[in-house]
Protein backbone atom coordinates (compact mmCIF):
# COMPACT_ATOMS: atom_id res chain seq x y z
CA UNK A 1 0.00 0.00 0.00
CA UNK A 2 0.97 3.62 -0.18
CA UNK A 3 1.63 3.95 3.52
CA UNK A 4 3.37 0.76 3.62
CA UNK A 5 0.70 -1.07 5.40
CA UNK A 6 0.33 -4.92 4.74
CA UNK A 7 -2.69 -6.62 5.61
CA UNK A 8 -2.72 -7.86 8.90
CA UNK A 9 -0.99 -5.14 10.23
CA UNK A 10 -2.40 -3.97 13.57
CA UNK A 11 -1.45 -0.11 14.23
CA UNK A 12 -0.30 0.38 18.10
CA UNK A 13 0.88 4.30 17.86
CA UNK A 14 0.35 7.01 15.85
CA UNK A 15 3.31 9.61 16.43
CA UNK A 16 4.63 7.11 19.36
CA UNK A 17 0.78 8.00 20.70
CA UNK A 18 -0.77 4.66 21.79
CA UNK A 19 -4.12 3.70 19.57
CA UNK A 20 -6.08 1.06 20.96
CA UNK A 21 -9.25 1.66 18.45
CA UNK A 22 -9.77 2.28 15.04
CA UNK A 23 -11.32 5.76 16.48
CA UNK A 24 -8.19 6.46 17.85
CA UNK A 25 -6.06 5.91 14.79
CA UNK A 26 -8.84 8.31 13.37
CA UNK A 27 -9.11 10.96 15.53
CA UNK A 28 -5.17 11.45 15.10
CA UNK A 29 -4.58 11.14 11.86
CA UNK A 30 -8.12 13.09 10.65
CA UNK A 31 -7.10 16.01 12.62
CA UNK A 32 -4.30 16.25 10.48
CA UNK A 33 -3.56 18.85 7.80
CA UNK A 34 -2.96 17.44 3.70
CA UNK A 35 0.77 16.80 3.49
CA UNK A 36 1.43 16.74 7.16
CA UNK A 37 3.81 14.21 8.15
CA UNK A 38 2.85 11.10 10.26
CA UNK A 39 4.84 7.89 12.00
CA UNK A 40 2.66 4.68 12.89
CA UNK A 41 4.06 1.99 15.28
CA UNK A 42 2.44 -1.28 13.86
CA UNK A 43 2.64 -4.46 15.01
CA UNK A 44 4.10 -6.92 12.05
CA UNK A 45 4.78 -10.65 12.67
CA UNK A 46 5.10 -10.06 16.37
CA UNK A 47 7.40 -7.23 15.81
CA UNK A 48 6.89 -3.65 16.16
CA UNK A 49 7.54 -1.62 12.64
CA UNK A 50 7.61 1.75 12.03
CA UNK A 51 6.55 3.38 8.99
CA UNK A 52 6.67 7.27 7.47
CA UNK A 53 4.28 8.86 5.82
CA UNK A 54 2.51 11.86 4.76
CA UNK A 55 -1.51 12.52 5.09
CA UNK A 56 -3.18 12.83 1.83
CA UNK A 57 -6.92 13.20 0.86
CA UNK A 58 -9.46 10.22 1.42
CA UNK A 59 -10.20 8.40 -0.93
CA UNK A 60 -13.68 8.65 -2.81
CA UNK A 61 -15.89 6.84 -1.78
CA UNK A 62 -15.22 7.47 2.11
CA UNK A 63 -13.79 4.82 4.23
CA UNK A 64 -15.87 4.47 7.32
CA UNK A 65 -13.72 2.55 10.05
CA UNK A 66 -15.99 0.29 12.37
CA UNK A 67 -14.44 -1.02 15.78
Amino acid sequence: SRGGLLEGDVIVAVDEQKVTTAKDVQKTIFTRQIGDPATLTVLRDDKDVTLELVTETMPVPTMMLRE
